[in-house]
């Protein structure tokens, strides 16, 4: 186990997920007070304040996360594209996860473990793929 913490507080890792972790907080009560504000103030439907919550939320993610959890300073724009599609993809996980444990382990546990496999999914790609430094490097 202490050679596990060495690697992962060398490498800045665990400060990466705790700063991550930080802005799935952060990205989730913006998108959730978007949502409401939406619904309460302006009367918008459920689905559409749903989907601008999210999008902003995941607007919020993007920034956040590229700025402070990876600190990454260069144009934003591929990195956008493939946030949007590491985000495709860990749905993807997500809603596969859900539908594999749905019966067997019922809703709530089903959507606990999916919320895990999804952040588990997202981090990763992002650090290896959306933020990583040239050459595939992860940050």
């Amino acid at each position: 186990m202490k050679v596990a913490r060495v690697v992962i507080g060398s490498s800045g890792l665990l400060k990466q997920l705790m700063r991550y972790g930080l802005v799935g907080v952060a990205n989730t009560i913006v998108g959730f007070g978007a949502i409401l504000i939406l619904q309460m103030l302006f009367g918008l439907d459920p689905y559409s304040a749903n989907a601008v919550g999210y999008a902003i939320g995941l607007a919020t993610s993007f920034v956040l996360n590229r700025i402070w959890t990876f600190q990454v300073s260069d144009r934003p724009v591929g990195r956008l594209l493939r946030f949007v599609l590491a985000f495709a993809i860990s749905y993807t996980a997500n809603l596969g996860t859900l539908t594999l444990l749905l019966d067997s382990v019922g809703a709530v546990a089903a959507q606990a473990v999916a919320a895990i496999v999804y952040s588990t999914v997202f981090f990763v790609c992002c650090r290896a793929y959306v933020f990583a430094r040239p050459h595939g490097q992860p940050v």
